[in-house]
């Protein structure tokens, strides 16, 4: 969202790192550079990415444990002024 605070230190440096960790496979660092995606076409690639995450092509698609309908997502992503961090990795560690 536009809002946050994370978007708007991005907006000021877009670089950012993503940690992930496991207990059983150990950790991985991703330092990236971020796009914000928050055009007009923001809400369709919403739809792309969600339907690609969740291997549903079609029918209704899963928002905060609930299954709605797309025409309801979309409605969701434009009244909640929603936005996709795109990540380009440029070094990656960890200990897997």
């Amino acid at each position: 969202m536009p809002s946050r605070l994370r978007t708007r230190h991005l907006r000021r440096d877009p670089r950012a790192t993503v940690f992930v960790w496991s207990p059983q496979y150990g950790y991985l660092s991703i330092e990236s550079n971020v796009h914000i995606l928050d055009g007009p076409d923001a809400p369709a690639q919403s739809v792309r990415l969600f339907r690609t995450m969740q291997k549903r092509p079609d029918g209704p698609m899963l928002w905060n444990g609930q299954e709605i309908e797309e025409d309801a997502f979309v409605r969701t992503m434009v009244d909640e002024q929603r936005l996709i961090y795109e990540f380009e990795p440029q070094r990656v560690y960890g200990m897997l």
